[in-house]
């Protein structure tokens, strides 16, 4: 399951990645999900997010949030991780 978030630089209330996570993680389990991503260009200014991959298991299992340009790469490890 992937969910796109978004803000533009005049958005008045910043919102953090960690506020959908949880939203994300029970949409997963209801529509029997193995993994979530969200790909977010939410805190830009985050080294952590700036990263790359990012795993928020310690949070709620199965659970990455990306930037778009890490959308392909996730992709392919999901993929590969379901082949084995």
């Amino acid at each position: 399951m992937f969910e796109m978030k978004n803000e533009s630089d005049t958005t008045a209330t910043k919102k953090k990645n960690e506020d959908f996570l949880k939203e994300l993680d029970k949409d997963r389990r209801e529509k029997k999900c193995e993994y979530a991503v969200l790909v977010s260009l939410l805190e830009k200014e985050s080294e952590l997010y700036k990263a790359g991959i990012v795993d928020m298991s310690h949070l709620y299992p199965k659970m990455y949030v990306v930037r778009p340009q890490c959308f392909l790469p996730i992709i392919t490890l999901l993929r590969n991780a379901a082949m084995n």
